[in-house]
């Protein structure tokens, strides 16, 4: 993601772009490792890429202006999956990640012991 500082009152510009990379996901898959290997391999580097979100058939890249032209020439496959990819002209409509609601008792507001009740763990693991 990117961050913008601007003054008070003023619109803040945010000057990175969306880009979707597609598959066909009935003879083939694309995991957040091979999305994440297949850009490191053309030399992009990290501190230019935001999130990759991996949803069904297709995976959504924030990245800078210099990458978003680059891309749907360059980034042709992700392992041995061939990919389409676009630059989208507005932010994405992104599914909040499925979770489960938990309420439990723990004996202490302490960090470990939350956590060792959301793993279901001892606190000793937990930590």
């Amino acid at each position: 993601m990117q961050v913008c500082f601007h003054p008070f009152g003023e619109e803040p510009l945010f000057t990175a772009q969306w880009v979707e990379a597609k598959w066909n996901s009935r003879f083939s898959t694309a995991a957040h490792s091979d999305l994440l290997g297949s850009l490191m391999a053309l030399g992009m580097e990290r501190a230019f890429l935001g999130d990759i979100i991996v949803e069904e058939g297709r995976a959504l890249v924030c990245v800078m202006p210099e990458l978003a032209a680059r891309l749907p020439v360059e980034w042709t496959s992700a392992g041995r999956t061939p990919i389409w990819v676009s630059v989208l002209g507005s932010p994405p409509e992104i599914a909040p990640p499925e979770g489960k609601q938990l309420r439990d008792t723990v004996p202490s507001l302490r960090l470990d012991c939350v956590v060792a009740s959301g793993m279901k763990q001892s606190r000793t693991k937990a930590a």
